[in-house]
């Protein structure tokens, strides 16, 4: 004898399709031994029919009545449309793609300035930190040297003359 969860998969399964003849028989020998199968089986044969009654008892609006109903609650201005509306006046429906685009020249201008600034900058430090290498007669001493424009310090020391001798 099958199983009463066996029973109610098949009873479940046969309105969405077709059932074997093997089946129905497996069913109908169940269901006369079986009350709880045989009350699942009333219920679910009884779901159309509620269903049925459930959607015939709700009522669907008209939609143009509907949609009359709410035009009337809308404010007048609204529903006059765009014969109503103030025009935007030229200069202000150009300001801002005008705007846009001044922008990006002046990001652009800046960006090539400070970039053809900064290599030159870097040409000039080329020249300007260029130290030469002066002999001095008295070896023992220091020279330095300050750049007034660039602000460099430079120092030379040389002592190897001392540790020959010494």
């Amino acid at each position: 004898m099958p199983s009463c969860q066996h029973i109610t998969s098949l009873l479940i399964a046969g309105p969405d399709r077709r059932l074997t003849p093997a089946e129905q028989a497996e069913i109908e020998g169940h269901v006369v031994q079986c009350a709880a199968c045989r009350q699942q089986r009333a219920l679910l044969a009884a779901i159309p029919a509620s269903l049925q009654t459930v959607t015939q008892a709700v009522s669907t609006p008209n939609p143009q009545q509907e949609w009359m109903r709410l035009r009337s609650q809308l404010p007048k201005q609204s529903r006059e449309g765009k014969s109503q509306r103030r025009k935007t006046p030229f200069w202000l429906q150009w300001s801002f793609p005008i705007g846009a685009a001044a922008t990006a020249v002046v990001v652009a201008l800046v960006t090539h300035l400070r970039y053809s600034d900064r290599v030159s900058t870097e040409r000039l430090a080329a020249t300007v930190a260029r130290a030469d290498y002066v002999q001095a007669e008295n070896a023992d001493s220091t020279l330095v040297y300050v750049d007034q424009e660039s602000g460099w310090l430079i120092v030379w020391a040389d002592s190897s003359s001392k540790d020959k001798s010494g």
